[in-house]
């Protein structure tokens, strides 16, 4: 905060700002990644409106991410053994999930 000159109540926006043009970045790098649209999930305005909708909320893309983070990979005869355990990070996301609608309920209460 210090180096950039910003003030504690400033804070929120500009992690904010940094965030969105670190989004805006990756999406102009890597346009039609599937990986980088799953992640998404963790975006709280991507929630259903309803909390009896968030039981289905993002099964294909808690999926995909299961499927590319959870094998190991083979590159340039290198191993690279896998990052998560495929089970539990589904077991986990079905839990997050209600977490992070509640951090939206919270988070827009306060504006």
């Amino acid at each position: 905060m210090n180096n950039e000159a910003i003030l504690s109540e400033q804070l929120s926006k500009f992690i904010s700002e940094f965030a969105k043009a670190t989004v805006n970045s990756l999406y102009d790098r890597f346009p039609d990644s599937e990986i980088l649209n799953a992640l998404r999930i963790f975006d709280p305005h991507e929630l259903p409106p309803h909390y009896n909708q968030v039981h289905l909320y993002s099964q294909h893309e808690i999926q995909i991410l299961s499927d590319f983070y959870g094998v190991s990979k083979q590159l340039q005869n290198v191993k690279h053994p896998a990052i998560i355990n495929s089970e539990m990070l589904i077991n986990e996301w079905n839990v997050f999930k209600y977490r992070l609608l509640q951090y939206r309920s919270v988070s827009t209460s306060h504006t």
